[in-house]
């Protein structure tokens, strides 16, 4: 889990592109973008099964 988390921050970041991230991940950009908008669901308090 502390790789997805890692991934999203820097994802996240203004100056950062996040199809750039996933490639130097080797995933496929829509696994990052689940994975960013799972992590904005948890941060807003909705459950979301994948994080536990």
């Amino acid at each position: 889990m502390a790789y997805k988390i890692q991934a999203v921050k820097l994802a996240n970041h203004p100056d950062v592109r996040s199809k750039d991230v996933a490639e130097s991940l080797g995933i496929h950009p829509v696994m990052l973008y689940r994975w960013q908008m799972e992590h904005r669901r948890r941060v807003n308090g909705v459950r979301v099964k994948f994080w536990h």
